[in-house]
């Protein structure tokens, strides 16, 4: 038999090499340890007031010291609709807001501006979605203002699809404190996907971010200047994951430092030598979506004070949506008990009714550099099947919420080998196929010794009486008996583990 035949004999077919695991109700999800809600208060609201701005308008609203804002629902869709926020007040808060529709011209600046002119004054914002995106390369989400002195917090913000950053806070941080106003800025419980130039950006000495996600932006955390510290924050599938400093960066800086905690990323940038990250990734982001981290899904429910999913109509929090990563060459077929859907920026490689449907996903990977999915999905995994792709299983990701799950567990890692040596006979039958090491072959007669699925010898209990084969699947029945009336076990081991007579 040639290398290649026995390879596949090895391998296995299709029949073979698959094992299926059914997940029973809280196994496979309860077990990970999912982090979700937020803190800070939830609702409060049980109306607003709907702003509805006329085509070729802009809506404004400036803050004064010590005002609250609060309630409102700024509808953009009709055709070259806009808003422009502004706050340069102490003591002042912005609290449920939602923009709704997609910001379709290019204002060449940003519409929501804010700082706090006094270092000892406070600004806060909170419950706020501005998720419906925009068509050109402004405006972005939230802009601090370089003159911001005090402290402005950022608490269960939701920014998508902006031509800039999501939320742009560094600027009070550059060129030092004879440039920018030094105030901190902490952000809490966020959410930023598929913006431009970065997710949430941050650049000014004691500035903080915490609990938050970033998904699918150019840059996921960008810490420009100073020393920033992030806590628990997911950034993943981003251009960049965590970028520090600039490539523009002025010689004698300020530089930035970036120290991490319990957070989770992947690729990182550091700009300058000057420039650092302190503390390292805890594994693979997990997709925590607005509400896994207590930030609104859409203007409505943002504008009501509830952050909350699903039916606009309902008030009650939606279910917490985990994700399903996979990388590698397999197929495989996945089934849960809430819905499945691809995630962001993987729709486009996947049709539905033909890869997945409301409660499963079934599709491949074929093995390159950039064959990786992933799913997001509400519920528990039921069933998960792992089957090869054009001959081959291999698995580089396979991730429920960040977190690695036993590969061994989903398909086999064989071939296996099986050791024995004494004196005594045998008989040995397994679910895949079984032969002799090539050492061992030319002592032993396919037909006579093994066949597919069996092998049946013996041995003579001399000092070199010992045998290996390798074997796929698993073996389901092991017979051992005298050999020349002696029964000698010396060695019984499968993958070098002694196992029991059976």
């Amino acid at each position: 038999m040639n290398e290649t035949d026995r390879a596949s004999r090895l391998t296995g077919n299709r029949e073979t090499s698959r094992r299926r695991y059914l997940l029973g109700a809280g196994t496979a999800l309860g077990s990970l340890g999912l982090v979700s809600g937020a803190s800070g208060r939830a609702a409060g609201a049980t109306g607003y007031e709907t702003i509805t701005v006329g085509a070729g308008e802009t809506y404004r609203k400036s803050l004064s010291d010590d005002e609250t804002w609060e309630n409102k629902l700024i509808d953009i869709t009709a055709p070259g609709a806009g808003y422009r926020i502004t706050a340069s007040a102490n003591n002042f808060e912005i609290r449920n807001i939602g923009i709704r529709g997609r910001w379709d011209h290019d204002p060449g600046s940003q519409a929501f501006v804010v700082y706090v002119p006094n270092a000892g004054a406070t600004g806060r914002i909170e419950n706020c979605y501005v998720g419906d995106g925009a068509t050109g390369t402004d405006p972005g989400g939230l802009f601090v203002h370089r003159k911001h002195r005090g402290t402005l917090t950022v608490d269960r913000f939701t920014v998508q699809g902006m031509g800039d950053n999501g939320i742009y806070a560094s600027a009070p941080g550059y060129g030092g404190a004879s440039n920018g106003g030094q105030g901190d800025v902490h952000i809490r419980n966020s959410y930023a996907a598929n913006n431009r130039s970065s997710g949430f950006r941050l650049g000014s000495s004691g500035s903080t971010i915490e609990n938050s996600s970033m998904w699918g932006n150019d840059r996921g955390l960008w810490c420009l200047f100073d020393h920033v510290r992030a806590t628990n924050c997911d950034m993943g599938d981003n251009g960049i994951d965590v970028r520090v400093g600039s490539g523009s960066q002025e010689a004698g800086g300020p530089y930035g430092e970036l120290t991490v905690d319990s957070c989770r990323y992947g690729t990182t940038q550091i700009e300058r030598s000057q420039n650092a990250i302190y503390g390292s990734s805890l594994g693979s982001p997990r997709r925590r979506g607005p509400a896994d981290v207590g930030a609104p899904a859409s203007a409505e429910a943002a504008a009501r004070g509830a952050p909350v999913t699903g039916d606009e109509n309902e008030t009650t929090p939606d279910r917490n949506v985990h994700t399903l990563d996979v990388a590698g060459q397999f197929a495989y077929r996945v089934e849960v008990s809430g819905e499945i859907r691809p995630a962001d920026g993987h729709t486009r490689w996947l049709t539905e009714g033909e890869s997945y449907g409301d409660d499963w996903a079934e599709w491949w990977l074929s093995g390159s550099d950039s064959a990786r999915t992933v799913w997001e999905f509400t519920g528990e995994i039921t069933s998960l099947e792992i089957d090869d792709h054009d001959g081959t299983t291999e698995l580089r990701t396979l991730a429920v919420d960040g977190e690695e799950l036993d590969h061994g567990e989903y398909v086999d890692t064989g071939p296996h080998r099986l050791d024995v040596a004494g004196q005594f006979a045998y008989r040995v039958e397994v679910s895949g196929e079984i032969r002799p090491v090539d050492a061992h072959a030319k002592w032993l007669n396919e037909g006579e010794a093994y066949g597919d699925d069996w092998a049946e010898w013996w041995l003579s209990g001399s000092d070199s009486a010992r045998t290996v084969w390798e074997f796929t699947g698993e073996i389901t029945n092991l017979d051992v008996d005298d050999y020349d009336g002696v029964t000698d076990v010396r060695t019984l081991a499968v993958d070098g583990e002694p196992i029991d007579e059976v």
